[in-house]
């Protein structure tokens, strides 16, 4: 790629990182690198190698995803692309020593170990490396890095990069105090600034010794022996003492060390000086990065902290309790008990700070004083010792943390002392309510101090619970006024607010307040015109009354006074709407029971009743007689005047009504025959006039037009019987046998005589102008008695072939359902005969002629009907002899 492309390497030279060129694979294969192609189809997984440069493209529409993945072998690779990016200064994706730290501290299996084992082992010896280099050239301070929140995960913290390579710098970096914002990695410290390596600093994540454990805690994790890890180290011994320069800085590292730690010995034989402590701690600065040879250092720096912590923890605390003795300002924190002995405590002491004796005798006086407080908080003591121990607190120095109960108990003391005061002072201008004095009662229980203002509250207290319970004595039942008043007198002046006391009061309020008022509803009630407005006042004060808890003697009174005005009440109602007669005369007994029937109101009620009476008197009489319509009107007319609804009223005039409806309804068949056009179509229908014969009966009026209505319907059914006599001798005739020839005139004279009786009967039923069922019968009867007397009549005579078709066509127009018979069959069978015997005698209108058997054949059918015709039998005979 670079001598295919040297220009656009020379414009960029981290252009293979840029996945922006593509060079043809024939040119590939030219320079002898190997070039595999392969079509990846749905489902399939293409894998490329660590450093394997590779391309694709697609024949159409696809969706397809890469992931990035990496095994344990992937491991040396990814340090080499590491190394790649910081040659070409260009930022990682994700810190590759983290990601080996954090692997290496997790799990991993027998197979992933000696892939970790070897990265860790060449990680761990190029930081060593530098390190030491550094700390030859003359960086000697060092510091650890801030510890991470989330240590066992990759990248969800970033570390500083550094401002040459770019690198994440995870394990180590170098700071100078001129740029405490820029960081370098260990290769690039001399570039961060031109300053002596004395003032840079050295930043480390894990020491030396710590790399160093999780070489072997990757290696542990294959093999379980033992000689394995000490291969191992005997690997890193060697791999160190190769180096000249590793050799040398240990030397000499390891010396200084010697010197360090035998100065630090000798601190620990002297007084505590802080300012040698802190110079120890920082000279140490410069061993703690490195390997397990400092651990002894290390140790050391644990025990400077320690002691630095522990002397510091005992001046600091010595200071606060001067400061605060000779200022005692309320600005000053002074030093918890807890803390001091938490100091003292330690065995053995860190080192030799003298002033840890002075602050144990300063705590000794404290832990008296909170024995002393316990005692008191413990036991019921009096109010004054409490304060005198509080007072003692006050100059104490150190805070004793029983001192807040002892403060908290004599202030709640004091609020109870106040509280009480104001509860027993007889000149309190408010009432006390009985649950405060409960409240106090139940909390100097609880103080347990003894307190001179307890005995007066309790007396008070007694009083308040006897009133109290007195009260709900006289709650429980009903109660009267005089046993309330007398309550109320005793504990006139009581200091104490008793809610039953108060209720008391006010139902005594509520009680002498409607007294009052009943007095004043109940003057002059019977004068007054608005006993509406009375009845709402006496219903008001009623149900006032009966709500009252305490019983009232007006009560009763009030009862009956609300009586008698709802009786008046009703009465001034009667007089602007009616009232049924039973309802009046109830008005009046109520009345007459609560003593009021002769007041004025109730005196002309009586004379209403009395009207009333009179009137159902008459109107019985009137509907037991049948009177008159006229008699009938005259009593409704009274009946207006009279303010009463009267039992009979509706009667009278249902019957009115009943009266004129029925005439209504019975004026179409009233009219005189006389006006019946000729010829009109009937439209009265009879069960309509029998409804209202059979409905006149129960008339109670007297009407003329009954009579006359009777007459039309005793017509009518004269009319019916003979409609039904003529139709039966219809069905009669028509039922005849004609075995004898000699019958035929005389029946037909009877027929003729039939029909002309039916036609009679017809015109004088459509005269009634009444829908007779009959009329279409005796019609339809009468057409087939004049067809039947045309057929009798071919008997005697020789018929054309037009009346035998015109018969033919009559008879199959008329209905045969209401009458028919014997007669009637054998005509049509002797008409249907005489067609076919005019179809084969041959007159001078007939242009066809049949076959002699069709002929012989009619005749010989002449003998199987049931009338003869001897006339046209003979022409038929004839015919054939002629054409024989």
């Amino acid at each position: 790629m670079r001598s295919s492309l040297p220009d656009l390497f020379d414009a960029q030279p981290d252009l293979l990182f840029q996945l922006v060129t593509m060079l043809n694979p024939s040119v590939l294969q030219d320079n002898r690198v190997p070039v595999y192609t392969v079509l990846q189809e749905p489902g399939n997984f293409v894998i490329t190698f660590p450093r394997s440069y590779h391309g694709g493209f697609n024949f159409g529409l696809n969706c397809a995803e890469a992931v990035n993945f990496a095994p344990a072998d992937w491991l040396p690779h990814g340090g080499f692309g590491a190394e790649l990016y910081k040659t070409y200064l260009k930022t990682a994706v994700l810190s590759h020593e983290e990601l080996l730290c954090v692997v290496a501290k997790g799990d991993c299996d027998s197979k992933a170990s000696p892939h970790i084992k070897k990265e860790m082992l060449r990680i761990y010896t190029k930081e060593k490396s530098w390190r030491e280099r550094i700390w030859r050239s003359g960086i000697i301070k060092s510091s650890p890095m801030p510890m991470r929140k989330c240590p066992e995960y990759v990248g969800t913290e970033e570390d500083p990069a550094c401002i040459i390579c770019k690198q994440y710098l995870y394990l180590s970096a170098v700071v100078c105090s001129c740029r405490p914002s820029a960081f370098v990695c260990l290769e690039h410290w001399e570039r961060i600034c031109e300053c002596k390596p004395r003032r840079r600093c050295l930043l480390y994540r894990h020491t030396l010794a710590e790399l160093s454990d999780l070489v072997f805690t990757s290696d542990s994790n294959r093999f379980e022996e033992r000689s394995p890890s000490n291969n191992l180290r005997r690997q890193i011994s060697c791999s160190n003492e190769s180096n000249v320069l590793t050799k040398k800085v240990k030397e000499g590292h390891v010396s200084l060390a010697e010197q360090w730690l035998s100065r630090a010995n000798k601190f620990f034989h002297h007084p505590y000086l802080g300012d040698a402590c802190a110079t120890l701690l920082k000279e140490a600065e410069q061993f703690l990065w490195a390997g397990p040879e400092m651990d002894p250092v290390r140790d050391m720096v644990k025990r400077l902290n320690a002691a630095q912590k522990w002397a510091g923890g005992i001046r600091d605390c010595l200071l606060k309790v001067q400061n605060w003795s000779s200022g005692h300002s309320c600005d000053l924190e002074r030093v918890p008990l807890e803390y001091i002995a938490e100091l003292l405590n330690y065995d053995p002491m860190p080192c030799n700070e003298p002033g840890h004796l002075i602050l144990k005798e300063r705590a000794e006086e404290a832990w008296r004083l909170a024995q002393e407080i316990d005692s008191a908080l413990s036991s019921c003591s009096e109010i004054s010792m409490l304060e005198s121990l509080y007072s003692r607190f006050c100059d104490l120095p150190i805070y004793v943390k029983e001192s807040k109960k002892l403060s908290k108990k004599i202030a709640s003391a004091k609020i109870w002392i106040d509280s009480a005061k104001k509860c027993i002072s007889e000149t309190q201008s408010a009432a006390v309510d009985i649950d405060i004095l409960h409240k106090l009662k139940s909390e100097i229980s609880e103080l347990q101090i003894q307190l001179p203002e307890t005995e007066l509250l309790l007396d008070l207290v007694r009083k308040a619970e006897s009133c109290q319970s007195q009260c709900k004595e006289i709650l429980k039942a009903p109660f009267s006024l005089k046993n309330v008043e007398v309550l109320l007198q005793e504990f006139k002046n009581f200091t104490v607010n008793i809610p039953e006391l108060m209720v008391l009061k006010q139902c005594h309020i509520n009680a002498v307040s409607w007294i009052s008022r009943c007095n004043d509803v109940l003057v002059n009630l019977h004068a007054r015109e608005d006993q509406d407005k009375v009845v709402n006042e006496l219903n008001c004060l009623l149900k006032d009354g009966a709500s009252l808890r305490i019983q009232v003697d007006e009560l009763p009174l009030v009862e009956l006074e609300l009586k008698k005005a709802c009786c008046r009440e009703k009465v001034l109602k009667a007089r602007d709407i009616k009232m049924p007669m039973d309802s009046i005369q109830q008005l009046m007994m109520e009345a007459f029971v609560l003593q009021i029937e002769k007041e004025k109101l109730f005196v002309d009620l009586s004379g209403v009743i009395e009207a009333a009476r009179c009137w159902e008197e008459r109107a019985t009489k009137l509907l037991a007689q049948e009177a008159q319509m006229l008699d009938f009107e005259d009593i409704i007319r009274i009946s207006a005047d009279i303010p009463v609804l009267l039992p009979s009223l509706d009667d009278i005039e249902d019957a009115v009504a009943m009266a004129k409806s029925w005439l209504e309804n019975s004026a179409p068949f009233l009219v005189s025959s006389s006006s019946v056009i000729s010829g009109s179509v009937s439209s009265l229908k009879l069960e309509v006039l029998k409804g209202l014969v059979s409905h006149s009966k129960l008339l109670k009026v007297s009407l003329d037009e009954r009579r006359m209505l009777e007459m039309v319907m005793k017509n009518c059914d004269e009319w019916q019987q003979d409609a039904s006599y003529a139709l039966q001798d219809a069905r009669c005739i028509l039922s005849t046998d004609l075995n004898d020839d000699g019958k035929y005139s005389c029946l037909l004279g009877k027929v003729e005589h039939l029909a002309t009786r039916m036609e009679s009967i017809c015109k004088a039923g459509l005269s009634l102008s009444f829908d007779f069922a009959e009329i279409p019968k005796l019609q339809n009867a009468c057409s087939m008695l004049r067809w039947c007397s045309r057929a009798l009549s071919f008997c005697t005579c020789a018929p054309s072939s037009e009346d035998v078709e015109s018969l033919m066509e009559a008879a199959e127009n008329l209905s045969v359902i209401s009458v028919s018979g014997t007669l009637w069959s054998a005509l049509i069978d002797g008409v249907k005969w005489l067609r076919k015997a005019l179809g084969v005698i041959s007159l001078p209108g007939n242009y066809e002629r049949c076959k002699l058997s069709d002929a012989e054949a009619v005749l010989a059918e002449s003998q199987s009907i049931h009338i003869s015709f001897p006339l046209m039998v003979n022409q038929l005979v004839n015919a054939i002899h002629k054409h024989k």
